[in-house]
């Protein structure tokens, strides 16, 4: 799983920006992670909670072996905080929310760093259902970040495809951005920022990220899944950075 900028592959840009940031101790509070699907949006949010609360940072590196490290890793620090697009269902009269997914999502995760949300679906076996992030997750958040960090410097609130939210959710969210609680961290990813309030992309910092580029993934698929060059090139081309 990526926990480090570099094991990144093709986002030098965004990593820098991400470095320069954190030179200038100037990381946002709300920052928006855009760009197409597949490009490691939700693995570099990962890396930005894992560098922030890493116990023996490496200069602008965390180390990816310290005990926040490793259960940044894994998915299950305390201190991180995720609101994911679900299936809107009861269960024995209880509403599900994200923390009844979380089990299912950190196995996909740690197998999978470049997770879809195509992937997700279908994880959930809810291809022709609609994925979402109700209002009653921003609330239940809320009550979460309102609580001091367990062992970490900083709560980490990882809401991934944020175009998801509903307007009910969306309205409660702005809310959370406008009065953010201290020492709390908003990395929200996004494949279409267009699909969110401008209220909403007002008040993030935003972070584009680009497709990777094809002699990266080609020599990435040759060296780490000994693909043949022929083969790497024709799933190279097919894959259009991503």
């Amino acid at each position: 799983v990526l926990v480090k900028f570099q094991d990144f592959l093709g986002q030098e840009a965004a990593i820098q920006k991400v470095k320069d940031a954190i030179q200038g101790d100037r990381i946002p509070h709300a920052c928006l992670l855009t760009g197409p699907s597949g490009i490691g949006k939700l693995a570099l949010a990962h890396a930005i909670a894992a560098y922030v609360n890493c116990q023996n940072p490496q200069g602008l590196e965390s180390c990816g072996k310290c005990a926040n490290c490793l259960r940044i890793k894994k998915g299950v620090h305390p201190d991180i905080h995720y609101v994911l697009p679900i299936i809107a269902k009861k269960e024995k009269g209880k509403q599900l929310m994200t923390d009844d997914y979380l089990p299912q999502f950190r196995e996909a995760w740690v197998e999978t760093p470049y997770l879809s949300l195509e992937n997700w679906q279908q994880m959930l076996d809810g291809e022709n259902k609609q994925l979402g992030i109700s209002v009653h997750e921003i609330r239940n958040l809320k009550k979460k970040i309102s609580l001091k960090a367990f062992e970490a410097p900083y709560k980490v609130v990882i809401l991934w495809y944020a175009e998801r939210i509903n307007n009910q959710g969306a309205n409660a969210f702005l809310k959370l951005l406008e009065e953010p609680p201290e020492k709390t961290i908003l990395l929200m990813t996004c494949d279409d920022p267009g699909a969110l309030l401008k209220t909403i992309l007002s008040r993030c910092q935003q972070l584009p990220m680009g497709r990777i580029q094809r002699p990266l993934l080609q020599s990435y698929l040759q060296e780490h899944k000994g693909l043949s060059q022929e083969e790497a090139e024709d799933i190279a081309a097919v894959a259009e950075g991503s």
